[in-house]
């Protein structure tokens, strides 16, 4: 069903932006009649991108026993995701273009984020002294890591720039789980 899912998306996104008419430097022009058309398309594809993104990846973790990392090789999918008529009621109006490079990394983040959440509160949850002491150092790194992918996930969201200060607080404590 991952796979099939994915390939309804790809063809959907492939006939949406083939009807889309182009001008002579090669922008897109959308008119109104041709959004109203393409909107339950752009819906359907999106929900059959996510719905196949989200199969795929628990088939890898729960069935096939991959790594965690393996979301960072299937995030990509998300990028099959329409900005068309503002994406559908699946993204309401707020996603476009310029953001698509955003759900691919809000994803793998957020895959990413719970996983490593989830060794730690396991061993918060034992019974064993020492468990809670590497638990609460393991958190500690954890809540290390969290300013810097969060800056970079707005950005890629707000595509907006940030002060350098952020990026230069940001970065030293970033480097701690890495010791």
């Amino acid at each position: 069903y991952a796979g099939l899912n994915v390939i309804l998306a790809l063809f959907l996104k492939f006939k949406i932006s083939a009807a889309q008419p182009a001008t002579a430097k090669g922008l897109k022009r959308r008119t109104t009649s041709r959004i109203g058309e393409v909107g339950w398309e752009a819906s359907l594809g999106n929900l059959s991108c996510v719905i196949g993104f989200f199969l795929s990846v628990s088939v890898n973790i729960f069935f096939l026993e991959g790594s965690d990392l393996s979301v960072l090789f299937l995030a990509p999918m998300l990028l099959l995701l329409n900005a068309e008529a503002g994406g559908g009621p699946l993204f309401a109006h707020k996603f476009s273009d310029e953001k698509r490079y955003a759900p691919p990394l809000g994803a793998a983040t957020l895959f990413l984020v719970v996983s490593s959440l989830m060794p730690i509160l396991t061993l918060l949850l034992s019974s064993d002294s020492s468990d809670r002491l590497f638990a609460f150092k393991d958190g500690i790194l954890f809540l290390c890591s969290l300013p810097s992918l969060a800056l970079l996930n707005r950005f890629l969201w707000t595509l907006s720039g940030y002060t350098e200060a952020l990026w230069l607080l940001a970065a030293p404590i970033s480097i701690l789980p890495l010791l």
